[in-house]
């Protein structure tokens, strides 16, 4: 198995990137961002991450409750026509892992 991984800051291009080297290479893309934002749905959903969490880092509290998401989370992975897709509790997500409240506390959950 040949494993490829592409690093670098936000929004330098990492994904698109690294979706075109896939393709071209007829690998399988993985976008381990869409789990880590897909996390931070989830811990927002269940209540874990508070709404005054903007703009600071969380807390030792707030933390350890996401690290207990992470091992009870209901994630699936899913190929569906050579794509990887991200599923939540049988919700399979896509917008709203780009949209502003997941952006604002995707780097902290991370």
């Amino acid at each position: 198995m040949t494993v490829v991984a592409i690093d670098g800051p936000s929004a330098s291009g990492k994904g698109s990137t690294s979706r075109e080297l896939a393709a071209r290479l007829g690998f399988l893309h993985v976008d381990t961002g869409a789990m880590y934002r897909a996390l931070t749905w989830h811990c927002q959903q269940a209540g874990v991450i508070p709404a005054d969490a903007s703009g600071r880092e969380l807390n030792a509290a707030e933390q350890g409750a996401v690290a207990r998401e992470c091992v009870a989370w209901p994630v699936r992975v899913v190929s569906e026509r050579g794509q990887l897709l991200v599923e939540v509790g049988g919700r399979r997500l896509g917008e709203e892992l780009r949209g502003a409240e997941v952006t604002a506390f995707v780097a902290r959950v991370s």
